[in-house]
């Protein structure tokens, strides 16, 4: 193959493709047992491509990354809400003689039926890609759009960081229009749109927030102790960890950001079981139901213990904990 002949420093060799094209998406070609890009080409009938592409280890997350790609998420949100329009940035209608489409185009053509399954289908839920044709089609637009490092639709930054093919429309409502997204961004908003999507956007911001709250010190208060001795609130406590990890929380030097004008551990008991509500637990240790606390940007904090078992006792714990429960919204 003549682009294996070429120089690094040819934007048509595989070196520059692999680093122009693959590794934005984190993947890499498949080398052989001396380290060179494996050639693949077979003289069997019917086998087509020479090129296979294996995926690479991408960098964790960070939180500031995720907040800030939520944020770029509403804004986008609130955009179509207002417009009824979806607009993508760039790579739309992209011109055929750009020097990523074509390289795409090259790319697309010289993999194996294998590694061009595995990119065609992605964000297709299971769903078929279609012939070969089809599927050359599927990754070049896939290949190029990826080759912006950001997300096209709402410019967060993706360049490293996991990605999956995020629909540009709901897929249950029939779209299908696609480009790189953050892969955790896209499970936590998963398949909605408008007034649902804002919804869970705030969520997951309460979730990864309330991840990054739950130090020591946060943890061994009294008032956080006396929560403990609910079902619920052990649950909710017991997945911090594991969250915290995957939203890139290192407690080296365990800080928390916080409120101007709010309690620090009201901010945590606060978040944490906002984020924890989606779990809708049976019940608790004394077959309580679950305490509600509804708290948006600028509100007070309203406290409901009275439609269950309970006799109000975990009411009046929480109450205490939330005397100065009025903050503002931050950004780590």
């Amino acid at each position: 193959m003549y682009a294996r002949k070429l120089s690094a420093n040819n934007d048509y060799s595989l070196a520059a493709i692999e680093r122009d094209l693959l590794v934005p998406l984190n993947l890499k070609f498949k080398r052989d047992d001396n380290g060179e890009i494996a050639d693949l080409t077979s003289s069997r009938a019917g086998v087509e491509g020479s090129l296979a592409i294996e995926n690479t280890t991408p960098e964790g997350y960070t939180p500031q990354q995720l907040l800030g790609a939520l944020i770029d998420a509403k804004s986008a949100e609130k955009e179509f809400m207002r417009t009824g329009e979806r607009k993508l940035t760039a790579g739309e209608n992209p011109n055929k003689e750009n020097i990523d489409y074509e390289r795409a185009e090259i790319l697309a053509n010289l993999l194996t039926g294998e590694s061009l399954e595995a990119l065609a289908t992605r964000g297709l839920h299971g769903g078929r890609a279609g012939d070969r044709s089809e599927k050359i089609n599927a990754v070049i637009d896939y290949l190029y759009k990826g080759s912006y490092g950001r997300d096209l639709y709402t410019n967060t930054p993706i360049l490293g960081a996991a990605s999956d093919q995020g629909h540009l429309e709901s897929n249950s409502r029939g779209g299908v229009r696609l480009r790189p997204e953050l892969s955790l961004i896209n499970q936590m908003l998963g398949d909605t749109e408008g007034a649902e999507r804002l919804a869970r956007i705030d969520q997951a911001e309460r979730r990864i927030r309330a991840a990054g709250s739950f130090n020591d010190k946060m943890i061994n208060d009294a008032d956080i102790q006396n929560l403990m001795q609910y079902k619920d609130f052990q649950k909710m406590v017991s997945k911090q960890p594991e969250r915290a990890a995957k939203y890139g929380y290192v407690f080296d030097e365990p800080s928390v950001e916080r409120y101007a004008g709010e309690d620090p551990t009201a901010r945590a008991v606060l978040q944490a079981i906002e984020s924890g509500r989606d779990t809708q637990a049976s019940g608790l240790v004394a077959g309580e139901k679950p305490t509600v606390i509804n708290a948006g940007e600028g509100s007070r904090v309203y406290v409901e213990a009275g439609n269950g078992n309970g006799n109000g006792d975990k009411a009046d714990k929480i109450k205490t904990i939330l005397k100065n429960g009025n903050g503002r919204n931050g950004k780590y």
